[in-house]
């Protein structure tokens, strides 16, 4: 897994996510998370995104506080957006459970339900929308990781 430290500038960030990307951040800096792309072996055009889950530790996982979105601008600078809404989904064994977020920070329901989960739990990010400087709501991939 990759990190990149907040104090790094931000375009260190590698080009396969040069166009709207989401990344949980926690203490120890932002946390990327890994996508499968399944073709259609009849149709080269047909494709869909998976999350293959990033394996971070649980001091990680539980100290994540914001999402961020990142997408390339027009000149190819990779800016902020601004985050609308998103949905925290947290599954362990046969248990889950989901918390809705309007803003880059997570409420503090989601980082006490973080603080209490135990390794071997998935934590997804879906239904991630941004504000886009046009003021259009571009819907973004969703970020998976588990907790070991």
């Amino acid at each position: 897994m990759k990190k990149f430290f907040m104090m790094m500038p931000i375009l260190v960030i590698s080009a396969a996510h040069a166009q709207r990307q989401a990344f949980a951040v926690c203490s120890t800096g932002i946390l990327e998370s890994k996508y499968r792309v399944d073709y259609n072996p009849n149709d080269r055009n047909q494709r869909s995104v998976n999350i293959a889950s990033d394996t971070i530790s649980i001091e990680e996982a539980q100290s994540i506080f914001a999402l961020n979105v990142l997408v390339t601008n027009a000149d190819k600078i990779l800016i902020k957006l601004p985050v609308r809404n998103f949905d925290l989904f947290l599954r362990s064994g046969q248990d889950s459970a989901t918390y809705k977020g309007t803003s880059d920070m997570l409420t503090d329901e989601m980082k006490n339900a973080l603080k209490k989960i135990r390794s071997g739990t998935q934590i997804y990010f879906v239904y991630i929308n941004a504000i886009a400087p046009d003021g259009t709501y571009p819907g973004i991939k969703a970020v998976g990781y588990y907790a070991r």
